[in-house]
């Protein structure tokens, strides 16, 4: 998807917040300040191998 809208020169970086799998069941039951203001309606994914 991202390849689609680079040219054959550019780049693209993704930069990925991620929850510590051990606190990832209580932050996913709560509204904390960065979903409540900085990404509302937001969820970050737990680090999983």
């Amino acid at each position: 998807m991202i390849a689609r809208c680079l040219n054959k020169t550019s780049k693209a970086v993704i930069q990925t917040i991620l929850i510590k799998d051990d606190k990832f069941e209580k932050y996913r039951k709560g509204v904390d300040f960065i979903q409540m203001y900085i990404f509302p309606g937001g969820c970050f994914p737990q680090k999983v191998y």
